[in-house]
């Protein structure tokens, strides 16, 4: 499964600004798409179409939680979930963990000090109060940037 999310530009009406809200310098209608992707089957799994100040990672969390919750995953079905750069935070590692799904999470830059301050390579962090330990690798993209999972 794969936790990811978009943008979409919408048509130019009062009505859909009004309920989606607004996006942008130009402000242009739009509305925020999260969604749950299931990679094995090639189908979408969970969608919703959200304003565009609304909050991604509340409704990736419902998105994990509802298959979470099915029959397949009681009787021990595993579950890889890979999210994306934008969902890292320990709300969200939390809730895989908490749940027993194994997950993949694409970092960004200052989520984790200990990280940052490694460098290339791999590591742990977390364990700080109640954080769970968390393995990151960070590597190096071919234009030179730094990333890390």
């Amino acid at each position: 499964m794969a936790v990811d999310g978009s943008s979409l530009r919408l048509p130019h009406s009062r009505e859909l600004r009004e309920y989606f809200g607004t996006e942008g310098n130009e402000r242009n209608e739009a509305a925020k798409a999260p969604l749950l992707y299931d990679l094995e089957n090639d189908l979408t799994a969970a969608a919703e179409l959200e304003r565009a100040d609304g909050n991604g990672r509340e409704l990736a969390e419902r998105h994990i939680r509802e298959p979470a919750g099915m029959e397949s995953f009681k009787r021990g079905h595993e579950e890889l979930i890979l999210f994306d750069w934008g969902y890292p935070s320990w709300d969200m590692i939390e809730l895989p963990e908490g749940l027993g799904i194994r997950y993949v999470m694409r970092g960004q830059r200052r989520f984790s000090r200990e990280a940052d301050e490694a460098g290339e390579g791999e590591g742990e962090t977390g364990a700080q109060g109640k954080r769970p330990w968390v393995r990151y690798y960070q590597f190096k993209l071919p234009g030179g940037k730094r990333s890390c999972c």
